[in-house]
């Protein structure tokens, strides 16, 4: 994950674009200009824009991207502990319900990593790996269960998951796999 570089000019904080589609700011002026940008109305502050303008946060005059992943599970309890984990480990993250709900949203083409439970109920995310990869989406998965079928280990292998992570499973083996899966 290389940061990019801009210019802390005129130009980025009236809303124009340097150096690539994303605007960079300061990291002290963030909160104020996402405002003033808001309240502005500004032309180019679509909800792409800004998805994308949440996606980043600046160091400096450098800009790191975020990696961005989704949790999928049905168990909201634990969707919304791994959301958690995911942010405290300076990711982006968002939970979804159920495999459908995830393929039906905005965010299909905009994530780093997907972390999904394998047995849910309608399509699991062993099912959903498999479909993704059917549609051209390479982008990493992560698969958790609770069933300790060794059949699921070679299942997952051969459809392209990162990592296999049984529950229980100790938090830092999940981010050892997220940050396998994002080199």
């Amino acid at each position: 994950m290389k940061p990019r570089h801009c210019t802390a000019d005129a130009r980025a904080f009236s809303g124009g674009w340097c150096e690539s589609p994303f605007t960079f700011i300061l990291q002290d002026f963030a909160p104020r200009v996402a405002t003033d940008w808001n309240a502005r109305g500004h032309a180019n502050f679509t909800p792409q824009r800004r998805d994308e303008f949440e996606r980043f946060q600046c160091v400096g005059l450098r800009a790191v991207k975020s990696p961005f992943i989704a949790i999928i599970d049905d168990d909201e309890a634990l969707c919304a502990s791994l959301v958690d984990l995911m942010r405290s480990g300076g990711y982006l993250a968002e939970p979804f319900v159920s495999a459908e709900t995830f393929l039906a949203s905005r965010y299909l083409f905009k994530l780093d990593c997907i972390i999904a439970d394998v047995h849910m109920p309608g399509m699991g995310g062993l099912d959903l790996l498999r479909k993704l990869r059917e549609q051209g989406i390479m982008t990493p998965v992560i698969l958790i269960t609770a069933l300790p079928d060794k059949q699921l280990d070679d299942d997952a292998v051969s459809a392209g998951a990162v990592c296999l992570l049984r529950k229980p499973f100790e938090t830092s083996s999940l981010l050892d796999c997220v940050a396998r899966s994002l080199l």
